[in-house]
Formats: structure tokens, C-alpha cells, sequence
């Protein structure tokens, strides 16, 4: 049964072998690219507490990220779009089709009444079909976490494109699409109609997560800090928040820094959703 499973899919096989070995290859280089650019402007020396304080940091950062967001650095642009698109591709063309395929030609009136059980032939096809979206994205999300590790050094790993696409999140992403197709196939029985249900309820699911859910993801970090010493600055969460201002208060008129004339360095506590200096996985 198992070699019937991978006949019915080895074309799909070979054709995202082929898919991922030319993107990996192109990302890999972009991947060198970035390390160049990385080490060309120094932006290594630029990670400290105070660097955006530096206008030579200030203007090595800016020159890094012009050159990464772009194709060739795989740091933003039309790429990381398509890169988003490959785990619902990958529930749309191989999860949906596994069994509107089979009601469609009518081969289930067969398949279902040999030998092998309808649940080991099931178990069988969606071991071995998931298993081929696994690898792809598995090898995907390998070469796009090597392409963007100079950018991830820079604006942390909590960004949006890189927690879509870096570590697990991508193949548990790429099972929950191939899950979704195979329900959607299983009730609609039609190919296009199941592959557009699957593109749909995936892509909503994926927006409500990153809109509603990511942002707890991160637990608050607490800074002290005094009122002559701003807070560290850290790279934007993926929701786009920013640490509150802090404004220090006027001493009391009958505290001794005030009968002085001396201003006291009170000390001020700040929380907020600030990311972590490690990769949250």
C-alpha cells in the first residue's frame, strides 16, 4: 500500500524537489550576500544599547536594510510574499486533490472494496502525502533561516516575516493547511471548490493568529532605569508597539534635592512588550 501511496504522489514529490532545491540554492546565495553586507557596513558594532545614538550606525543600518529588502537579500519585497503563500499552496495542491481526485474518477468504488481497509488506505495516503509537505517546507524554512540570519541579528525574531517563516512555524503552518485540505476534499468532493475553501479558511485563520493571538505570545519585560539614563532600545514587536514614555517627576519643594537646587535621580520602572534578546522557539 505504501508503494501504491508514493506512485500516486511522486510527480508532486519531484516537482517541489525540483522547486526547493533551485529556491534553496538562490537563498543560500542570498544568505552569503547578506553575511557580506552584514560585515561590509559594520553593523555588528552597531547592536549595542546606544547605537541608534551613532550617526554612523544610524546610516550603516539604513544602507544594510536598503540592500536586504529586497529579492537579493531575501529581507522583505516580493520574495517573502511568495514564501508566505507556499504553506497554503502546499494544502491546496497536495491535501485538497488526495480525495476529491479519487470521487471525481470514481476510483474509490475500487480503492475501498480490495483488500486493504478503508482507514489503513486513508492512514497510508495521508502519511505519505503529508510527509512530502513536510520535507518541502522543512527544507524551505532551513535555507530562508539561513538567508535572513544577518537581518534577524538586527531586528530581532519576532517580526512578522521572520516568525512566518523561520523554525517550526512554517511546517506547523504547512501541516494545518494539508489537514484542512483533506477535510475540505472530504466534504466537498470537488477539487477546485475544496481548493478554494482551503485557501480561504486558511488565510483567515492566519490573520486572526498574527492579529490577535502573536502579540501574548511575548510575556512584558520589566526595565529599570533612572531618570538621567533612557531604557534600552530594542528592535518593534511584530505588533508595531513601542515602550511608553517615561517622564520623571518634579521633586518634592521640601525633599533636600529641591532645598539644594540639585535634581534627584529618581529611579523609574517601565513595562512593556518588549522582545527578547534570544529567538522566542
Amino acid at each position: 500500500m505504501t508503494w501504491v501511496a508514493w506512485r500516486q504522489t511522486r510527480s508532486a514529490a519531484v516537482t517541489l524537489a525540483v522547486a526547493a532545491t533551485a529556491l534553496g540554492t538562490y537563498l543560500v546565495l542570498a544568505g552569503l550576500y547578506a553575511r557580506g553586507a552584514f560585515h561590509t557596513h559594520g553593523i555588528a558594532g552597531c547592536l549595542g544599547i546606544q547605537a541608534t545614538q551613532n550617526l554612523r550606525c544610524v546610516s550603516a543600518i539604513g544602507d544594510f536594510t536598503g540592500l536586504t529588502d529586497n529579492a537579493r537579500g531575501a529581507g522583505g519585497g516580493a520574495l517573502i510574499l511568495y514564501l508566505n503563500l507556499v504553506p497554503a499552496l502546499l494544502g491546496a495542491f497536495l491535501g485538497a486533490p488526495l480525495l476529491t481526485r479519487e470521487f471525481e474518477h470514481r476510483t474509490h468504488r475500487l480503492a475501498w472494496t480490495q483488500s486493504v481497509t478503508r482507514t489503513r488506505w486513508l492512514t497510508t495516503r495521508l502519511l505519505v502525502t503529508g510527509a512530502v509537505a513536510v520535507v518541502a517546507e522543512l527544507a524551505l524554512s532551513a535555507a530562508i533561516t539561513f538567508a535572513r540570519a544577518p537581518v534577524d541579528r538586527l531586528n530581532g525574531h519576532f517580526t512578522p516575516d521572520s516568525f512566518n517563516l523561520e523554525g517550526v512555524t512554517p511546517i506547523g503552518q504547512a501541516v494545518l493547511a494539508f489537514i484542512l485540505g483533506v477535510t475540505a476534499g472530504a466534504a466537498l468532493r470537488r477539487t477546485l471548490p475544496a481548493m478554494a475553501v482551503t485557501l480561504t479558511v486558511f488565510t483567515i485563520l492566519k490573520t486572526s493568529i498574527q492579529a490577535w493571538l502573536r502579540p501574548h505570545y511575548l510575556p512584558p519585560r520589566t526595565v529599570s532605569f533612572t531618570a538621567h539614563h533612557p531604557p534600552p532600545r530594542t528592535p518593534a514587536t511584530a505588533t508595531g508597539s513601542s515602550p511608553p514614555a517615561s517622564k520623571p517627576s518634579t521633586p518634592s519643594p521640601t525633599s533636600p534635592a529641591a532645598a539644594s537646587g540639585r535634581s534627584s535621580s529618581s529611579s523609574w520602572r517601565s513595562t512593556s512588550r518588549l522582545p527578547p534578546r534570544c529567538s522566542p522557539y
